[in-house]
């Protein structure tokens, strides 16, 4: 069975691929193919979740958080003060 390693080699080679070739015909915007490119990588890494102290489970309630954040920021950043929008950070 593969490990976290070789799951997340394997995802960033084929998305990859699969971003650059997507950015090449021109049909995409550059946003939507990073998008992509990092789903692709969480897919290839889903395999490895089956443990509940596995490394990307550590990975993704670390970004989870730090994804959560700037969502509240940027979804209420007109809306409220410096230190209003620190407090929800």
């Amino acid at each position: 069975m593969a490990d976290f390693n070789t799951h997340l080699m394997g995802a960033m080679a084929v998305s990859g691929v699969t971003a650059t070739a997507l950015t090449m015909t021109g049909m995409f915007p550059h946003q939507a193919v990073i998008g992509y490119f990092v789903l692709g990588v969480i897919g290839g890494l889903l395999p490895d979740i089956d443990s509940p102290n596995s490394i990307p489970v550590r990975i993704a309630f670390a970004a989870l958080a730090v994804v959560a954040g700037f969502l509240l920021v940027f979804t209420f950043g007109q809306r409220y003060s410096l230190v209003e929008l620190l407090v929800l950070w």
